[in-house]
């Protein structure tokens, strides 16, 4: 994974928060997926200007939004308890 795509891991948290104001929680995980491969498309396009197929762009998105997820849910888990 690049390092760029790094960053938008706490921008696809804020934008799953935000959703979750508009929209049941259940839909959070599918959310931090479309916000992951949507944000990865964007950034490929933009900020890194390299050839990147389709299939690797979505990779790079669902990997984003599965990191995002998953660290959202591991410091509400450490906060809570």
């Amino acid at each position: 994974i690049n390092p760029v795509f790094l960053v938008l891991v706490p921008i696809v948290i804020a934008l799953v928060n935000v959703c979750k104001s508009f929209v049941d929680s259940y839909w959070a995980p599918l959310s931090s997926l479309v916000a992951g491969i949507a944000l990865s498309m964007l950034a490929s396009s933009t900020i890194l200007m390299e050839p990147m197929t389709l299939a690797e762009v979505v990779l790079q998105g669902v990997i984003v939004g599965l990191m995002a997820s998953g660290a959202y849910s591991g410091v509400k888990s450490m906060v809570v308890s």
